[in-house]
């Protein structure tokens, strides 16, 4: 640049920084440009909060007659994919094995993750309120600080703490989490039911040893409402008198999202029937599934039966076809009393009226 030249553009830059609104303009453009840095910063930490945030907050209450996620939300593979990341399903497989372990099974499981989901997100922070740390968010009295932060040894602690409280296994989900933690907030374990539920399912699917059952040979067949299957026995259906009132993906205001089963409506109290022979591998409160049994069949299906009034099963029990497992009732989100079959395969939902159509059953 010539003198000249250079003089003329000193005299212009003192012209300019003279004028107030130029001052404004450029205080404008720095803090644009902070602001448009802080986004890129923190924009994806602040993603995967707000996906996790609004998987676990699918747990709440719905008005609907069975408040289940439609099956591109929930299962084996999606329950992770959508809404937690691979540390947060690697902690909860922690929690999960430990359960297991210890034998609190399921149950226990659930209220483990629940407990984990709210308390850190399941993840294993080294820092929280006052001295709390980990994956359960523990104080100085649960432990050394290696303990602590170490996910199997915190899970440990977590479960003995809760065997410890009698009759938890018939506690809520809420309620069990709140008396091993005694959180300022007891409420709050109840938003994490739903998505905890979801993950154990996963866990379970993907992890759990496979079924050992015997093979049934269906034999006996005489009203054509049961059936053959070549690995899976003998199948019927899971109450005796009923009235379809909700199908497989049916979506609108009822729901707050796409209905996973077919509800069968019949009066309270009313049995209902294993569909298949199988293991119970769940039985408890689900959320919003009320009071809720899980039977594992062979070729990795699963039936679950929901809105009970009562249970008359508990995990462990082998079932056989046709078997009395508990009650038709109007537990969790329900506008009135039937049961909710859902069939699963590999952990995803499937139609059962086409299910059950398919194996020799027509409901």
């Amino acid at each position: 640049m010539d003198p000249a030249t250079a003089k003329m553009a000193l005299q212009i830059a003192a012209t300019l920084a003279r004028s107030r609104t130029f001052r404004y303009v450029v205080i404008a453009s720095v803090l644009l440009t902070m602001l448009t840095g802080a986004t890129i910063v923190l924009g994806p930490g602040i993603l995967v909060t707000e996906i996790a945030a609004s998987m676990r907050g699918k747990g709440g209450q719905q008005d609907s007659s069975s408040a289940d996620d439609c099956p591109a939300q929930i299962g084996a593979i999606a329950a992770p994919a959508q809404g937690f990341t691979a540390e947060q399903v690697g902690n909860a497989r922690i929690i999960w094995t430990v359960a297991r372990q210890m034998a609190d099974g399921e149950r226990g499981a659930v209220v483990g993750i629940a407990t984990a989901l709210q308390e850190s997100a399941l993840r294993n922070l080294p820092y929280g309120n006052l001295d709390s740390i980990g994956l359960f968010q523990q104080r100085d009295s649960w432990g050394s600080t290696a303990t602590r932060l170490n996910p199997v040894d915190s899970s440990k602690l977590f479960f003995r703490a809760l065997n410890k409280v009698n009759g938890w296994q018939k506690m809520a989900v809420d309620v069990a989490a709140q008396s091993v933690q005694r959180s300022a907030f007891p409420t709050a374990y109840a938003n994490q039911v739903q998505a905890s539920v979801n993950l154990v399912t996963f866990l379970e699917t993907k992890y759990a040893p496979s079924s050992t059952l015997e093979t049934a040979t269906g034999s006996g067949l005489c009203d054509g409402q049961t059936a053959t299957s070549t690995s899976l026995g003998k199948i019927g259906l899971p109450v005796d008198h009923y009235v379809l009132t909700a199908g497989f993906g049916q979506c609108g205001s009822h729901w707050a999202n796409c209905h996973t089963g077919l509800d069968f409506a019949a009066a309270t109290g009313t049995p209902i029937h294993a569909v298949m022979a199988g293991k119970v591998v769940w039985t408890g409160w689900g959320g919003a599934y009320g009071n809720l049994t899980k039977i594992q069949h062979p070729d990795n299906v699963q039936t679950w039966y929901a809105h009970q009034s009562a249970i008359e099963v508990k995990a462990g029990d082998t079932v056989t076809a046709g078997q009395t497992i508990g009650r038709v009732g109007a537990t969790g989100n329900t506008t009135g009393p039937h049961v909710h079959l859902e069939v699963r395969t590999n952990g995803t939902p499937v139609d059962p009226n086409k299910w059950l159509t398919a194996h020799g059953v027509k409901p």
